[in-house]
């Protein structure tokens, strides 16, 4: 055997070896295939059965408005692809959570084309614009699996409130993706810490994130609304006519998967200081 075959050969062993630990440690290819298994298509919405006389400006105005909370995807997988670069696993993730969120706002476009609501490209380009990176992986990802849940309850609070039964069915399955990608953030935000050189101070950045977002005095909504204007008036994503589950009611149901995140029992929001000055007197002690 000549030595180019050889190395030929050890190439290919090579290669095989980095494919095989790829598909062992990436959490990218699980992800990857629920997704494909279980992603909704266009075609599986019913537009004929849309129920013009079961809608209001009211309600046009505020689906109007999310789809501008919606269209901030952009900024956000730049800085994922800015922030994690060197990261094969997340960003290749990233490019499936991109192509999912951007059919959200493609979808409500939709839905609202048939009322005559449209939308001017020059208005919308504004929420292409870059936003500020953040200190830490892991409080980056922290950041989105609130969101996620926050957006994924959105989407069950309108879906139980309206009438229109292909906006119903649209807000279900939005309500779905949301859902899991929080799920991705998690995972994500998982390895990082189980990966880190200081598991606890991790944890604790995490906490920290938590309770930043969870007790802020202004208006819960997605973390880009801080760079952004989201709403075409001052109502915001407040309808009179749709009841929203309150706060205190999401934001348990994050404290409580971020206690698993973290593994505290964590339960209520009121906690989240006792346990983050835990892991700091953890990290304090070892140093």
């Amino acid at each position: 055997m000549s030595l180019a075959q050889k190395s030929v050969i050890s190439n290919r062993t090579a290669s095989k070896g980095v494919i095989g630990s790829m598909l062992q440690d990436f959490r990218f290819f699980d992800l990857y295939y629920q997704a494909e298994t279980i992603r909704w298509k266009f075609d599986e919405i019913a537009w004929s059965r849309i129920a013009r006389d079961r809608t209001t400006p009211q309600l046009l105005e505020h689906v109007k408005s999310v789809v501008n909370v919606e269209f901030t995807t952009f900024p956000g997988a730049m800085n994922f692809f800015r922030e994690f670069s060197d990261d094969m696993d997340f960003t290749q993730w990233v490019t499936v959570w991109l192509y999912e969120e951007t059919r959200h706002p493609h979808i409500l476009m939709r839905w609202l084309s048939h009322f005559d609501v449209y939308f001017d490209a020059s208005e919308m380009a504004e929420r292409r614009e870059i936003y500020p990176l953040g200190q830490s992986r892991v409080g980056t990802l922290s950041m989105n699996i609130i969101s996620e849940m926050r957006a994924a309850s959105w989407y069950l609070d309108l879906a139980a409130a309206v009438d229109e039964p292909v906006l119903k069915d649209i807000c279900m399955k939005l309500s779905a993706d949301e859902s899991r990608h929080a799920a991705g953030f998690y995972t994500y935000a998982k390895k990082y810490i189980e990966g880190s050189a200081d598991p606890d101070l991790e944890r604790q950045r995490a906490l920290e994130m938590l309770y930043v977002w969870l007790n802020s005095e202004t208006e819960n909504k997605h973390p880009a609304g801080y760079f952004f204007d989201h709403t075409n008036n001052q109502a915001g994503l407040t309808d009179t006519t749709i009841t929203y589950s309150s706060p205190e009611v999401v934001d348990n149901r994050i404290c409580h998967m971020f206690g698993q995140l973290t593994g505290v029992p964590l339960k209520t929001k009121t906690e989240i200081k006792r346990f983050i000055r835990h892991f700091y007197q953890k990290t304090s002690a070892m140093i």
